[in-house]
């Protein structure tokens, strides 16, 4: 009996270190001025217990549905996804187009700067959020285009790169449904981060170590 509770509580112990208790996954979201342009994004997701997020740390961040809202400053619950879910829990979902993903990879990764998005803040970059956003709701088909192809846009350069990125799948992009007791309030765009093979391995090493002092008798 002894030496089964020491085993337990080491491997418990190894279990805590890797993935600490914590509520469900959870962001707030909010919006800097500067940084947004009319109902779209830029947003500010503040993540918390998020699989591929780093807790705290600000994403920037833009919806996919035109016709759903949600509060600034609110925190909401969190499925993370590579649907969006038009119309609320039950949807089978919309998967994500890998145009997209193509973007708002490039937008994270500052490569949309060579197309003219402005990241700095102030009146250009709010300039350059709304025509990203524009895009991004048209290849979801949720809004029309509100440019001419060819007429050297913001939204055009951008819709332009999309179109020739040559993405067949969504890479490291993912979309977090927003719930409110339940029911669905907004989708937005992450870009995950994969965890360091240490914290994922951490559990299976205790439980190793266990296995090797019970063959050496340590206990």
């Amino acid at each position: 009996m002894y030496r089964e509770a020491k085993s337990f509580i080491i491997i418990i112990s190894f279990g805590i270190i890797a993935c600490p208790l914590m509520a469900g996954p959870t962001v707030t979201m909010t919006r800097q001025s500067g940084y947004y342009s009319g109902v779209g994004g830029e947003f500010t997701a503040i993540p918390s217990g998020v699989p591929g997020l780093i807790d705290g740390a600000t994403v920037q961040t833009f919806c996919l549905e035109y016709n759903e809202y949600i509060y600034l400053n609110h925190t909401y619950d969190v499925v993370i996804n590579n649907k969006a879910i038009n119309g609320g829990v039950g949807s089978s979902g919309d998967p994500l187009d890998p145009k997209t993903a193509f973007l708002y990879d490039a937008f994270i990764d500052g490569g949309l700067a060579a197309l003219g998005y402005n990241y700095t803040p102030g009146a250009g970059r709010s300039a350059s959020a709304g025509a990203l956003q524009n895009v991004i709701w048209f290849i979801e088909g949720e809004r029309g285009k509100n440019w001419v192809d060819g007429d050297n846009s913001l939204q055009d350069k951008f819709y332009q790169a999309a179109l020739g990125c040559g993405w067949t799948d969504i890479g490291s992009v993912r979309i977090i449904n927003l719930y409110q007791n339940g029911r669905l309030c907004q989708d937005q765009l992450v870009q995950i981060v994969v965890p360091a093979p240490g914290a994922v391995l951490m559990v299976g090493i205790g439980a190793a170590l266990v296995g090797w002092m019970r063959r050496k008798q340590m206990f």
